[in-house]
């Protein structure tokens, strides 16, 4: 016959089978907050190849104007995924916002710069058999030049 369990060996016993339990029902919710760092770390390097940093601004062209962009920051909205995308590959869907504040110039005629203003943009990611995939309308056809950008005066009123 087994010797009875003491009172203190009993309260290890409770307190070990309640660490693993809350650790096990833990672990989706650490394994889905491992993805949205993941998330932002992609979203982070989409930004940085968008826009040229310079100093505390970045900067990015879409043809004939430039973008000065502070303040930027990226919000992300992921989502439960149905179990029809997850048998479909899909392992991480957000809807994401870049906050800003910005202002603009056009290079044709008078060149200065916009009143600032506070902005958004919107894109889509998700991670599909590994895979991200970010879609954006943010467009940056070529590299912008810091000391041009900074020489740009703001516009008179």
């Amino acid at each position: 016959m087994a010797a009875p369990i003491g009172l203190a060996e009993k309260s290890f016993r409770l307190r070990k089978f309640l660490l693993l339990s809350a650790l096990i029902a833990s672990l989706p919710e650490a394994c889905f907050l491992g993805t949205e760092l993941e998330a932002h770390r992609k979203a982070e390097e989409f930004l940085q190849a968008y826009m040229s940093k310079c100093g505390e601004s970045s900067f990015s062209k879409e043809g004939f104007t430039i973008y000065e962009f502070r303040d930027v920051s990226i919000v992300l909205r992921g989502r439960e995924l149905s179990k029809a995308e997850e048998l479909n590959g899909l392992e991480y869907q957000s809807n994401g916002a870049l906050e800003f504040t910005s202002r603009s110039a056009d290079l044709i005629g008078k060149v200065c710069w916009s009143e600032w203003r506070s902005g958004n943009q919107y894109f889509n990611m998700d991670r599909k058999k590994g895979a991200w995939t970010i879609s954006s309308p943010l467009q940056n056809d070529s590299p912008v030049d810091c000391a041009f950008a900074h020489k740009i005066a703001p516009c008179d009123k």
